[in-house]
């Protein structure tokens, strides 16, 4: 003999199930606006040299280098 679940037991799953849903839902809104923060917090990607001929910070000593291997060269 097998008893169906009686109006209390379905209630108390359905109270289950709904605290699920909303937990599953909670978390899926923080991860969105998670990834939207990020997006927003993002910046432009500039690509900096690191050889002086193409940003011209230390420029002059750089072609005096130059120069003086090309002069020891010789």
């Amino acid at each position: 003999m097998t008893k169906g679940k009686t109006k209390k037991q379905l209630e108390k799953e359905q109270l289950e199930r709904d605290k699920v849903l909303w937990s599953v839902m909670l978390i899926g809104i923080i991860l969105i606006i998670g990834i939207f923060v990020q997006n927003i917090k993002a910046d432009q990607i500039v690509h900096k040299f690191k050889s002086p001929s193409f940003n011209g910070i230390g420029t002059s000593s750089h072609w005096l280098t130059i120069e003086n291997q090309e002069f020891s060269r010789k």
